[in-house]
């Protein structure tokens, strides 16, 4: 994907304070969205890819901060979400904050760099809990005093969980977010999660192996499911190409609830960090 930067006619450096500021960081890259609260709008997006997505993901992210302008001002909110496939879901009624690293471990390991956080999904109540390294906390903790950390998953389900609260489809709703070599699956019925879990794939037959074989053993009605696809696919790729044979009400992630006025982007590409809490 092509590095790029948009700033809509309406942006207003004076105003930077009033502003919010979204980031999602990556292992190959990083992209911010700058929003207007009052006119509802996002009203600026970049794009930086890694030039080397194999060096330490904090260095390359600090590089960034260093040179772009609009990483050294103040918002005045700043939410930062880490993506990953470093974290676990716990039902409310079996959480203690005490126990966070704990439930962290039944399925991933934490590094002696690494601090544990959670985030509460009052929908389904359930905690999201994941680990952000300790050097990142600290540097973006120094550079926004107003930041607050999040894992990606977070955003991808708060979404899905509130289009989801007012639906009356007798069917489920599967939303799939798609990164370089790995994938999240979601579904929902009548705001009650059914399913959430992470794939890794090397090709993108596996990737499609792997959300059919889910869609199966849920034993869902292909086609009557409606299924949105975001984050790193496009119309072009293998994998849409095969899903949409089989899958005859998929389509891209579009609405968001702020104005996304950038018609040389496809919105769905970076739809978490376009996305509401």
């Amino acid at each position: 994907m092509q590095n790029f930067s948009y700033f809509h006619e309406s942006f207003n450096l004076r105003k930077l304070s009033s502003y919010f500021l979204n980031i999602e960081l990556s292992k190959y890259g990083v992209c911010y969205v700058i929003s207007d609260s009052i006119r509802n709008q996002h009203i600026a997006i970049k794009y930086l890819e890694f030039e080397d997505a194999g060096a330490d993901i904090i260095e390359n992210f600090q590089n960034v901060v260093k040179d772009d302008v609009y990483l050294n001002k103040h918002y005045k909110n700043v939410n930062f979400f880490l993506e990953n496939n470093k974290y676990t879901l716990v039902p409310a009624n079996l959480f203690e904050k005490k126990n966070k690293n704990e439930y962290l471990k039944y399925n991933h390991i934490i590094e002696k760099n690494e601090e544990v956080h959670f985030s509460y999904i009052e929908k389904i109540e359930a905690y999201d809990i994941y680990a952000y390294p300790s050097i990142l906390i600290n540097f973006l903790v120094n550079h926004f005093p107003e930041i607050r950390f999040f894992h990606s998953t977070t955003t991808f389900l708060n979404t899905y969980i509130r289009e989801n609260e007012n639906s009356k489809d007798v069917f489920e709703t599967v939303a799939i977010n798609f990164n370089k070599n790995t994938l999240d699956i979601l579904v929902l019925k009548n705001q009650k999660l059914l399913f959430l879990n992470d794939f890794d794939f090397n090709t993108e037959e596996d990737a499609a192996y792997y959300i059919m074989n889910v869609l199966k053993k849920l034993n869902l009605n292909i086609a009557k499911i409606s299924v949105t696809v975001q984050g790193k696919i496009l119309i072009s790729y293998k994998i849409y190409q095969y899903l949409v044979k089989f899958l005859p009400q998929i389509k891209f992630k579009s609405k968001f609830k702020k104005e996304f006025p950038f018609n040389k982007v496809s919105p769905h590409l970076f739809a978490n960090v376009l996305s509401e809490l």
